[in-house]
């Protein structure tokens, strides 16, 4: 209402008054990864609760309750923030991000070590175990789904696919099975771990940066960011990437040749006992050094294998294996009977 006691009318209102800025989607997004990256308490909060539920989802052996500790972590957020960081040159925000990152880190470390140690008589279960040997499968998934991560927060395309990237990408996991395996001394399994989240992290920020980029969200519309410059600024990362490749690719390499060597030698200790009537195999761990497989073989046989036989077990698998077996055997006596006798 005016002076005059006249009301202005809609359209009236609408040429007086100033027209609103139309808003950058770009920099909407820029935004909100921004305010992801931030150290606030919301940030240690969520991150305080899927440190608690992926340790115990860990100590219990359950899937699914690890999952959801994926669902509701959050150190995706200052990842992204140095991903957006080194192709747009904001020294304030990397900071601001590497910050948020290793205090979050440390979180979860701490609150996992400190379940770890009030539940130390727990077992190390396969949950934990599974996340202890990475290899260049895990960096092929988490390049992969920073790049989905990335793609999507730029298209804007629904929150589940950000959540299924967070499950993928597993950070949250790693660190509190590193913690739980180094509260129970397991230091081989700790650093195994701890690899695993190294190498998420370093896929999904390379991914992001490398997404960001392509997608021309990393500055401002009227800001040239030099592709030079977001060259040198990856090239660390890059390296990093490429020198985990390595790395993994190697440690795949060998577990592959492990596992064709334990099959092979599975079949020939098969084909070993069909001399010994009612023997079946129950276990079997196998070393191998200087040309000599040693062979520790659990067996479930109605009368004991003797040395001699052994000795003959031995000889026949060595045409096998093209080289030394040597071979342990520990009878497990087992008599299996029905009606009509054993």
């Amino acid at each position: 209402m005016d002076d005059s006691g006249i009301i202005p009318s809609t359209e009236d209102a609408s040429h007086t008054g100033a027209e609103r800025p139309e808003v950058d989607p770009a920099e909407e997004i820029r935004n909100e990864i921004t305010r992801a990256a931030a150290p606030t308490v919301e940030f240690y909060m969520m991150n305080l609760f899927a440190a608690v539920i992926a340790s115990y989802g860990l100590l219990a052996n359950s899937p699914a309750v690890v999952i959801g500790a994926m669902v509701i972590a959050v150190l995706l957020g200052p990842i992204r923030g140095i991903g957006l960081a080194l192709i747009s040159g904001e020294k304030k925000l990397l900071l601001i991000s590497l910050f948020t990152i290793m205090t979050g880190a440390m979180e979860v470390l701490g609150v996992s070590l400190l379940i770890g140690l009030l539940h130390s008589s727990t077992p190390i279960t396969p949950e934990l175990l599974s996340r202890t040997n990475p290899n260049l499968f895990d960096l092929m998934i988490a390049l992969g789904g920073g790049a989905a991560g990335a793609y999507a927060l730029g298209r804007k395309l629904p929150g589940g696919t950000i959540i299924g990237v967070a499950i993928a990408t597993a950070l949250v996991p790693p660190l509190a099975s590193c913690a739980i395996a180094a509260s129970h001394g397991s230091w081989i399994l700790a650093r195994g771990a701890f690899l695993l989240f190294f190498t998420n992290f370093i896929a999904i920020q390379c991914a992001y940066s490398i997404v960001l980029y392509a997608l021309r969200l990393h500055a401002p519309k009227n800001l040239n960011v030099d592709l030079r410059s977001v060259i040198r600024s990856l090239s660390p990362t890059i390296i990093l990437v490429i020198g985990t490749a390595i790395f993994l690719g190697v440690v795949l390499e060998r577990r592959i040749a492990d596992e064709q060597q334990r099959a092979k030698m599975r079949a020939a200790l098969g084909s070993a006992l069909l001399t010994i009537p009612g023997a079946s195999l129950d276990e079997m761990t196998l070393t191998h050094e200087d040309s000599l497989f040693s062979v520790v073989a659990s067996v479930r046989v109605p009368e004991a294998i003797t040395p001699e036989e052994v000795r003959k077990m031995e000889s026949s698998m060595r045409p096998i294996m093209d080289e030394t077996v040597h071979l342990t055997i520990q009878s497990i006596l087992t008599k299996v009977a029905d009606h009509s006798g054993y």
